[in-house]
């Protein structure tokens, strides 16, 4: 389990407001441009996220890709 990988989930949970405490967390490795992360919180029950990095160097606006997902989810 990597420190920095840790730091930077505990980090989004906290800055997403996400109620609960890292419990686990695995990389998904099938994928060929983001990093994905399958993540299970605990707050009395377990509940699992799918966290995932825009890979930068790919997408050189990440804003605009979140934007277009909103578009598309709305």
């Amino acid at each position: 389990m990597s420190t920095k990988t840790l730091n930077t989930l505990e980090q989004l949970i906290e800055n997403y407001n996400i109620q609960g405490t890292l419990k686990d967390f695995t990389q998904c490795v099938n994928g060929h441009i983001n990093d994905t992360y399958h993540v299970k919180l605990e707050n009395g029950i377990t509940e699992e996220y799918i966290f995932q990095r825009i890979n930068e160097y790919v997408f050189k606006d990440p804003i605009k890709v979140m934007d277009n997902i909103k578009e598309i989810v709305l």
